[in-house]
């Protein structure tokens, strides 16, 4: 059977025809339902920008990078070595795409060292290479992004085959733990930052979508209690955007003429997260959509209130 597209899901859900041509003549339809701050934002901005912005810094920091290859990972990469981190370690399958980040690095930003590592992110072997290859050529890993993701079902669950539907929880879930596990050895009770690059979908019901979005929602709980585990450790679920993937290739996002996010928001939004000013943010989901400086005006109603973490939409307990 052919995969649902986008377009597709909107045909199937959205009921009346009204609401599907609402929906798709909107741009902004896959932002406007998670507008937090008063500003969304599409493009990196003066104050997440490495460039303009010497807070960010990431001089003498070594970040390894999972699923960088292309996309989202690549814009990462690319975020850190702007930030002049010391080395960022690149892994994926594909070997020979990394390899591609690797060069425009390497020319771009020559100060920044490169590691390629081909690691399957659900192969606890090849996780704990990566990471000891890591840490015998530059002796550190001080921040873990997993950002390796897979959408490949988006079909009702009996039409789904098992391996494939599985395998998002695979990626998600088992690679995040593979992740972790791994770099919380290394650190060896230092502090550290890990950021999983999250999704709208695990904090959404998407029909037809049974393995990504809960797949994506299990690893924020993750995200959550390691953050209760390992408070000298500063743990983020981080939304990306709507970014140009083979994931939103593959679902015609951007034909469909939906506003595409740049790639190195995200990792520019991560650079942000690594600072004194984003500390109200551990253990919570964010989006690279919203403007920071206005995200953290609503630091004590995000506090007090509890938000950006996963939990029932009740009251719950004796008063």
């Amino acid at each position: 059977m052919a995969p649902a597209t986008t377009h597709d899901y909107v045909i199937r859900q959205l009921g009346t025809q009204e609401q599907q041509k609402a929906f798709l003549s909107n741009p902004y339809s896959l932002h406007d339902p998670y507008h937090f701050t008063p500003t969304d934002v599409h493009e990196v901005y003066d104050m997440i920008d490495p460039l303009k912005n010497p807070k960010l810094s990431q001089q003498g920091k070594v970040v390894l990078i999972t699923g960088a290859n292309r996309g989202i990972g690549r814009g990462i990469a690319v975020a850190f070595a702007k930030a002049r981190a010391k080395a960022v370690v690149l892994t994926a399958r594909d070997l020979s795409l990394l390899e591609q980040v690797e060069k425009e690095i390497q020319e771009s930003y020559p100060d920044t060292k490169v590691l390629v590592h081909k690691m399957d992110v659900t192969s606890e072997s090849d996780v704990k290479v990566a990471f000891t290859k890591a840490m015998e050529v530059f002796d550190a890993v001080d921040v873990a992004i997993h950002n390796a993701g897979l959408n490949i079902d988006l079909a009702p669950l009996a039409q789904t085959d098992t391996s494939s539907w599985w395998s998002q929880y695979e990626v998600h879930v088992k690679g995040l733990y593979l992740v972790a596990k791994e770099y919380l050895q290394h650190l060896g009770g230092k502090p550290g930052n890990l950021i999983h690059i999250s999704s709208t979908s695990a904090v959404s019901s998407f029909p037809n979508q049974t393995g990504y979005g809960p797949s994506k929602l299990a690893a924020n709980r993750v995200v959550e209690i390691l953050q209760y585990d390992y408070p000298n450790v500063r743990f983020f679920n981080l939304h990306p955007g709507v970014v140009e993937t083979g994931i939103a290739k593959l679902h015609h996002v951007k034909e469909m003429g939906f506003v595409m996010d740049s790639p190195e928001l995200a990792g520019c939004t991560a650079l942000f997260l690594l600072t004194p000013e984003a500390e109200f943010l551990r253990g919570r989901w964010c989006s690279a959509n919203w403007k920071v400086d206005e995200l953290v005006q609503l630091q004590e109603e995000i506090v007090k209130e509890h938000l950006l973490v996963s939990g029932l939409n009740a009251k719950l307990g004796k008063n």
